[in-house]
């Protein structure tokens, strides 16, 4: 019984460590999007996970919205109204 407690108690801490880890504040450094702050969270999510390396800069030229960061890769996501249609990063 104690052995079963352990392995439960390792289990909850291994996935509340991982939530904790997705729910992290982003560094963003520059938004002049204009965007909702919920978007530009997911649009900055979404370029971390492309290889665009913090802190971000976020801006927005006509339906494009570019993400920048300190390293190389920059992602171009075009959007239609609230909606992603396309993510291109180099």
């Amino acid at each position: 019984m104690k052995k079963i407690s352990i392995a439960l108690l390792t289990v909850a801490l291994a996935v509340s460590g991982s939530v904790a880890a997705k729910e992290k504040e982003l560094n963003i450094a520059a938004d002049t999007s204009g965007l909702a702050v919920e978007m530009s969270q997911n649009i900055g999510r979404m370029a971390l996970g492309m290889g665009v390396k913090e802190p971000l800069l976020i801006s927005k030229s006509g339906e494009s919205v570019k993400v920048a960061g300190s390293g190389s890769t920059v992602c171009a996501i075009k959007l239609a109204g609230d909606k992603i249609q396309g993510v291109s990063c180099k």
